[in-house]
This record gives structure tokens, C-alpha cells and sequence, in this order.
């Protein structure tokens, strides 16, 4: 059926609004009669409707038949409803005008349509939304509770100083090749930084990613003192034999 109870009030009173009969004789009585059609038809799902004469006036609180029968002529002349069958006495048959209903309920209906689809796909969105969260969660979770690769870095790292779980979260922000990268940096940066008391915390390590730095490991060096000639040169120098010690040689 075309209208609902609500588009029916709104086609009541948007036709007020229009027609200027309506303006100049629409009473409470109108009001109520044609409220109490609408009723009917959501009730009985019909479009044909029954107005036993004494019922529909208990109904719409219209005092006379006198009343109730001029109310149906005037929504049958402004176009409300349409009049199938009157028995003066017994009752009237009518239904809800359909150039009425077309005229306001239609588009009504239309909008409904738009604002439910509407409706429909911000709830398709949200739920959408919802469980992309819940797998991102599922997937970080999985995630932070496999601390095995952790604890190889963090063994591997050779400086366990800072918090453990602090770091495990900072080891946690980076993707897995992140991960990777940062433990195969470490050899490189403990041959940089060989005493551990130097070395950054590995919590900052991550933090700062560290491991993405260029790592210039300098070459090693004698502990001879700068001008003094190598023990090499003074034996070729002085013709001695290299095989003897410097003991021996001095």
C-alpha cells in the first residue's frame, strides 16, 4: 500500500496547506475522520473500508449522523477519499483517494527509499570499519605475543640495559622487514661501537632506528707511538737479522 501512517498525517496536512476549500472549512471533525480512515486501513490492511455510522462516530467523538455525513462528502470534495457505496442509516464504504495518495505519498516514499539506503550503507561502512579494527587488533596481537624473534634480538643485541617490555613495544612498531633489518644491523653496529658502555640502549637503538645508519668501522691500528719507527725498519735499517728478538738485537 502506498503510504504510512506517518505519510498520511503529512498528506493531511500538506493538503491543507494547498487547497483553499480545506482552509475555509476544515473542522475537528475532519481531522478526526480521516484520522480514523488511516487507522483502519493500517489496521485491516485494506484499501476498501467499512464506516458503520454508529461506530464511526464513538471513533471520531462526531456527535450527530448529520455531522458524520456531511465530513465524508467534504474529504470526498477536497479530495481525500473516494466514496464506493453510502447506505443512509447502515454506513459507508470508501477508500483513501488515489490521486491524493499519489500526490504526496509517492514522493515521500521516495525519499524514505533514499534515507534507508542511505542508512543501509552507513551501517555496511561502520560494520566494515569495525571488523578491519578487530583484524588489525588480531593481527598486532598475534603479532606482540610471538616474542621469539624478539628475544633473539635482544639476546643478540649484547647490551640488555632499559626495560625489556619498552622495548618490545618500541620492536613491535616496526614491520616484520623492519625487524629483519634491525637485527642484521647489529653485528655491524657492535664492530662500530665495540664497548657495550657506548653503545645506545636497544630500546633507543630501535626507537631512533639506529640500524639504518652508515656504520664506518676504522681500521685497527698498532699501539706504536706516533714517530716512533716501526721494529721492522730499525732491523732493515741496521742490516740485523729479523728473526732475532729485539732483546737480543739492542
Amino acid at each position: 500500500m502506498i503510504g504510512s501512517g506517518y505519510q498520511l498525517t503529512k498528506a493531511f496536512y500538506a493538503e491543507v496547506e494547498q487547497n483553499e476549500a480545506m482552509q475555509m472549512g476544515c473542522k475537528s471533525h475532519h481531522q478526526s475522520l480521516y484520522t480514523w480512515i488511516c487507522e483502519l486501513r493500517n489496521r485491516t490492511n485494506r484499501e476498501i473500508l467499512d464506516l458503520p455510522v454508529l461506530y464511526t462516530m464513538q471513533m471520531t467523538f462526531i456527535g450527530s449522523q448529520h455531522t458524520l455525513a456531511k465530513a465524508i462528502d467534504d474529504l470526498a470534495m477536497w479530495g481525500l477519499i473516494e466514496v464506493l457505496m453510502q447506505s443512509k442509516g447502515y454506513g459507508t464504504k470508501v477508500k483513501l483517494a488515489i490521486a491524493f495518495l499519489q500526490k504526496h505519498c509517492n514522493s515521500d516514499a521516495n525519499k524514505e527509499n533514499v534515507a534507508i539506503a542511505e542508512m543501509q550503507l552507513q551501517c555496511n561502512t561502520t560494520a566494515i570499519q569495525v571488523q578491519t579494527t578487530k583484524t588489525n587488533k588480531t593481527d598486532k596481537t598475534s603479532k606482540t605475543n610471538n616474542p621469539g624473534e624478539f628475544d633473539l634480538f635482544w639476546n643478540h643485541y649484547g647490551k640488555k640495559t632499559g626495560s625489556k617490555s619498552t622495548t618490545l613495544k618500541e620492536w613491535n612498531k616496526l614491520s616484520t622487514d623492519e625487524q629483519r633489518a634491525a637485527y642484521d644491523a647489529v653485528e655491524k653496529y657492535k664492530a662500530y661501537q665495540p664497548d657495550p658502555q657506548y653503545r645506545k640502549d636497544p630500546e633507543r637503538y630501535l626507537k631512533h632506528r639506529v640500524w639504518e645508519s652508515e656504520f664506518e668501522v676504522a681500521p685497527k691500528t698498532t699501539n706504536q707511538l706516533p714517530g716512533t719507527p716501526h721494529l721492522a725498519a730499525i732491523q732493515s735499517h741496521q742490516n740485523l737479522p729479523a728473526n732475532k728478538p729485539y732483546r737480543e738485537l739492542v
